[in-house]
């Protein structure tokens, strides 16, 4: 049996401790480069923004002593990276203060970062309508509530809402000045 002196040790075997310990902090780095990408991923994808729900385009169908026909298209604005999946609602129709026509929005999904659009009919009655007035101010109302699901792991309850504001012309059976804002 012989042994080694340290002196006799090439420096070949002397750096491999070394080489492990390159590797080591190589591997960090990489573990910390993942870190940092999945929370700048988290920062931006995963932001979850409220829906939005507007009247794009509201017609005016007929009109009778007391009560006029609308036909409105309702858009659903989804900017998130999952879908937005909400409940039944109802969008109220108001002249003056006081409710004149509802119509229910079903219950649906409005896909990633798209746009879902909805016709809806509008019966609205009121004693407001046989005044002699031409053009009458109506004003909308309505909430969505929902869940926005990303990944099918992560959902967020989220809720919108709108008012819009429009005039309708009874003799011309124009609507004008259609104007929505979020709430």
């Amino acid at each position: 049996m012989t042994f080694v002196d340290d002196s006799e040790v090439g420096d070949a075997e002397r750096r491999k401790p070394d080489r492990k310990c390159w590797i080591y902090v190589l591997i960090a780095i990489g573990v910390a480069v993942l870190i940092l990408l999945m929370v700048v991923i988290a920062l931006f994808l995963f932001r979850i923004r409220r829906p939005s729900v507007r009247l794009s385009v509201v017609e005016l169908r007929t009109v009778s002593i007391d009560s006029l026909k609308l036909k409105a298209e309702v858009t659903i604005k989804n900017e998130n990276f999952g879908y937005f999946l909400y409940e039944r609602s109802a969008l109220t129709i108001s002249h003056g203060g006081v409710g004149v026509g509802q119509a229910t929005i079903d219950p649906g999904r409005a896909t990633a970062r798209s746009t879902k659009r909805m016709h809806l009919d509008i019966n609205a009655t009121s004693t407001h309508f046989s005044s002699p007035s031409v053009d009458l101010t109506l004003s909308s109302y309505a909430v969505l509530i929902g869940d926005v699901h990303i990944f099918r792991f992560m959902k967020t309850p989220k809720s919108t809402e709108m008012r819009c504001t429009m005039r309708a012309n009874l003799i011309a059976l124009t609507i004008s000045d259609l104007s929505c804002i979020d709430v």
